[in-house]
């Protein structure tokens, strides 16, 4: 299994307002376009929540789709990943990984969608974790609408997300 970590990425030398949003001489090479507006880029504002402190990815722009759709197919079809794990998905839309793994047709794809953990103290987790229970199930829901969105049978790959807790107290 792949991590595919399409969320952020940091660049290889200073852009746009002094951060770290361009990507010379890399595979990829992308300008400040390809980086959200609202983490320092020239791009569009974030279709998700935003990773704090590393620029955040444009997933509207055309070309950053195009190259990580063939990205993804370069990483099935050289190294023989079969499976890819989405990094923070919660950071870009559900559209984006619907068309994602539409393309590259990986056999098993999975999200990881962090959510924060409530704490009693600085070091000490709340017991009651109830709040990411409710998140839980409103969320679940915009996940499994990849699958519900069908094009005539075309896009069969059932979708599962892992809600990643600190702990589990029901």
């Amino acid at each position: 299994m792949a991590d595919i970590v399409i969320n952020h990425r940091v660049g290889t030398t200073q852009g746009h307002g002094g951060a770290y949003n361009r990507f010379d001489g890399i595979p990829m090479s992308w300008d400040e376009h390809a980086i959200t507006s609202c983490s320092g880029g020239l791009g569009n504002q974030s279709t998700g929540s935003n990773f704090p402190g590393v620029p955040n990815i444009d997933h509207t722009q055309p070309f950053v789709r195009k190259e990580i759709i063939n990205w993804l197919i370069w990483l099935r079809e050289n190294l023989k990943f079969q499976d890819f794990r989405f990094d923070f998905a919660k950071g870009y839309d559900a559209n984006f990984v619907k068309e994602y793994v539409k393309q590259s047709k990986p056999i098993f794809s999975v999200g990881e969608y962090w959510d924060s953990c409530s704490y009693s103290s600085a070091s000490q987790l709340d017991y009651n974790q109830g709040a990411i229970i409710v998140c839980f199930y409103s969320k679940i829901c915009i996940v499994f609408s990849i699958c519900e969105n069908q094009d005539e049978g075309q896009f069969q790959e059932e979708s599962v997300t892992f809600f990643l807790r600190a702990s589990i107290s029901y």
